[in-house]
This record gives structure tokens, sequence and C-alpha cells, in this order.
């Protein structure tokens, strides 16, 4: 599965990892996990930040057959637990960094001294079709969801995101997104299944990570794209950049726009953790009005329009299930379609514009109000990075939208609403907008979070 050649396969801080060192460290790892007792079907939970070891890792158990369960690493002790659990992992692998983290009738192992040591070296036959990877959904609307992948879902994913955006020997991916999403994940498989090379770094400074590490791709989510377009080192960085991956349905319309004059290489996508990430993606070259949608159907998958607005997907890269406890749970359609609860529409040229999460609507005063809809006009507003709207209960009106905004400047509440009455209906327009606490700033915005903290401060201001 890792082909035996000097060019770089992971790059990072400490140095260059051909592929033929690659291959040898995994297949060494494999074979002392084997020794360990893990086996084909076991599912592995791992608490890590991104490192080469994490790569090594997630290479090593789909020679065994065993299932990676990557953890979000922002969660707390009992989400984790609760992760692990449901996911029936026999075995959990650690960075020493997490070492605290202990889970009853789990066997734990500490990453770096697994890697550290070497193992007599076994071929294994990697069968696709094998259970590879649970990658929990990053539970913006309820609880996350367990999801499995098979090996032959993530090849199709990176096969199909190779056909349009080139990346093989010579590029190099950087990954500042998680393993544990994903987005960061899917990097590993389009390098492995196109020859380019993963860069991982702990430095936070990303236009120095481009620079230092000859960065020529990345994914990167809006907030990251704001802050390099904010000065003019990240801007020179972010030019030398063969392709910059963003996701298309929740972008500041501005920065497309700015990355568009900036002649940078942007494509704008459409993806969800089901899916094995991008589903639709913008291709080279594309105009502006194209790269303000969601992009164009991938090869491997397929993507239809219902009669209410919903986006239906399946194909190759479609996952395996939901877990269930030790059973799967999939719930498509009679003829094998995945309802994304997305709302969206396709244009003549068959690029796709995603509207909102059909189970984000809600109605105040007999009006349907779309979130999204609100987001998307106050993330114009100057210094606003990224928005959340959510409902809080209202006597008079049934629901009322109240927003939280992530923004580099101090926002006037007041002044705010007024220039919101240019864009949106009156009903449509918030109540109350507040700066997100800085706690609660991440990769992406909960709204099951936003929505008890808006019920909790409307009450208090109530009382």
């Amino acid at each position: 599965m890792i082909p035996e050649k000097e060019s770089p396969a992971i790059i990072s801080d400490e140095g260059r990892i051909s592929y033929k060192e690659y291959r040898r460290k995994v297949l060494s790892l494999a074979k002392r996990l084997e020794l360990m007792g893990i086996k084909e079907g076991d599912r592995v939970g791992i608490i890590s930040e991104n490192s080469p070891e994490f790569i090594i890792l997630i290479l090593s158990l789909i020679h065994l057959g065993a299932v990676s369960v990557p953890i979000n690493v922002r969660w707390t002790k009992n989400e984790m637990y609760s992760a692990i659990k449901e996911a029936d992992c026999k075995f959990l692998i650690l960075s020493k960094r997490y070492r605290s983290v202990r889970i009853p009738e789990v066997k734990i192992y500490v990453l770096e001294e697994l890697i550290s040591e070497e193992s007599p070296l076994k071929e294994y036959e990697v069968s696709y079709k094998r259970d590879a990877t649970v990658i929990f959904t990053s539970g913006t609307s309820g609880r996350p969801k367990g999801v499995l992948h098979t090996l032959e879902n993530h090849y199709y994913s990176a096969v199909g995101s190779n056909m349009n955006i080139r990346f093989s020997e010579g590029d190099v991916w950087a990954a500042v997104l998680p393993f544990y999403h994903i987005g960061g994940l899917s990097i590993i498989f389009r390098a492995i299944f196109g020859g380019g090379a993963v860069a991982v770094s702990k430095s936070k400074d990303i236009a120095d990570l481009i620079d230092r590490l000859n960065i020529t791709h990345i994914s990167l989510v809006p907030t990251q794209l704001y802050r390099l377009l904010k000065d003019k080192r990240g801007i020179a960085s972010l030019k030398r950049l063969k392709a910059i991956l963003i996701g298309g349905s929740s972008v500041n319309e501005s920065l497309i726009r700015r990355s568009y004059e900036l002649g940078l290489k942007i494509y704008t996508t459409y993806g969800l953790t089901e899916m094995a990430s991008q589903v639709t993606t913008t291709r080279p070259n594309d105009s502006l009005d194209h790269l303000l949608t969601s992009g164009r159907l991938l090869p491997y998958r397929e993507l239809k329009i219902a009669e209410d607005g919903e986006i239906l997907v399946k194909g190759k890269t479609l996952f395996k299930g939901y877990l269930k406890g030790k059973r799967l749970e999939r719930n498509l359609t009679d003829d094998g379609w995945f309802r994304t609860k997305d709302l969206g529409s396709l244009d003549k040229d068959g690029y796709l514009r995603v509207y909102g999460r059909k189970d984000n609507m809600f109605i105040s005063g007999g009006e349907n109000i779309q979130p999204e809809e609100i987001e998307r006009v106050l993330n114009q507003y100057d210094g606003i990075i990224e928005s959340v709207v959510v409902p809080v209960e209202d006597k008079e009106w049934g629901q009322r939208p109240v927003a939280f905004v992530d923004s580099e400047k101090k926002i006037d509440e007041k002044r705010l609403k007024k220039w919101l009455e240019n864009y949106l209906s009156k009903y449509k327009i918030p109540d109350r907008i507040f700066p997100v606490p800085k706690e609660m700033r991440g990769m992406k915005l909960s709204r099951e979070r936003f929505k008890k903290l808006a019920r909790r401060i409307m009450e208090r201001d109530r009382s």
C-alpha cells in the first residue's frame, strides 16, 4: 500500500520521512501492535494532537485491519470516555501529553513509546473493503455520532479529490486541521494515494509554516483564512500555494472576493463526514461566480436535490453506518440515497449552492427563519469573522433569533442591527447580538452549546 521510494511522505519540525522510511515504520509498528494483541476488527481509540506518529499509527492499524477511532482532544474527559465506550474500543493509544486520561477496562498505551521501539517487519494483506476509521461528527446540532468508514471510502474520496486538485510527488499538504475531523484525516489519504507529502507542525503560525516547510496545498477554516488575509506576510505566503481548500457553504463572501482579487488559488467545497470529506468542489481557474458556490460534483460521488430542497448523496465514498452500540445504522432512502439534512440547489452548470440545515429552521410569528441566511449577512459586516444564530423561546412570537459573533473589533449592537435592516426583513433581525465567548471559539461553532448559552443569558436578563 505504501510505495518504496525516496520522495518525502511526512514533513515536520523535526525533518523529513521518505516513503521508504514511512513504510518501514508503519510495518514495524503494525507488528508491535499485533504482538500487543490488537487484531483485525478491533477498534482503537487515539488521543493525540497532529504529529508524524499519529499518521504512522493510522496506517499501521489499517495494515492490521484494525479500526482507528481518533478522539477530539478538546472534549472533556467525560466526553472522551463516552465516545470510547460508544465505539467499543478495546485499546486506547494516546500521546504522552494526554497520559492522564484513564478509561476503565481499556488497555492504554503511550504513542511515542510504541513508535520508538522497532519490531521485525511483516507484510500485511490490505483489503480495501475492511473497516478503517470511526470519525465522530462535530455535533453542531446535537450529540456527535460515530461515523464508520471503510478504506475503500477513503480511497475513492482521495482519488476523486486528486483528480480535481492535483496532489502528487513533490507537493506538500499542510495538516492544520485536526486528524480527528474528516477534513484533517482525509489529507493523509490524499497523500498516500497521490504521492504527495503531509506536513505537520506544532507552530500555530500558518504563514511561517507555509514558508518554512515549503507548503503547496492547504485546507483552512474561514477564521484561519481571515487572519492570514489581514497582513502582507500572510497574503505573500498564501500566494505561494497551488491550492487553498475551504468550506464553501459557511465562508464569508467577502473572504472569497478578497482571495479572488489577490489571485489566490482558492477552491470552495461542500463535504460531510458521512461522505468521507468533499462531495463538490470548484475547479481550477473557476470564475468568481463559481467560487461563490460550493462547486461541482467530484468523481465517485452522486448528488441530487429532493423536492423539498434537501441535498441527497451517495456513491463510493458513502459511509458504512453510524455506530449504535455494536450495531450500525445508515437510514438511507429505498433507492440508497443519504439525506444530508442540508438544503441547496444546483445551477445550470451543475454548481451547488447550500442554503443551510433543514433542521436549523425555526418559526417566529408564523414566519420561517433559516439561521444561515442571517449568518451570511452578519459575516459581511466589517470585522466579523464568523457568526452563529440560534432560536430562543418567546411568549409573543414563539421563537426569536439571537446571534453570537466572533469579531476582530468591538461590535456596537445598535449600529449593527441598524445595518442589518438594509439586507434582512425586520422579523429576521436578531433580538440580541452577543460576542462569542473566548472559550467557545473553535474550529466549528456548536449550535447546541449556543442555544443553551442564549437561553441562560436571556433568562438572566429577564429576571
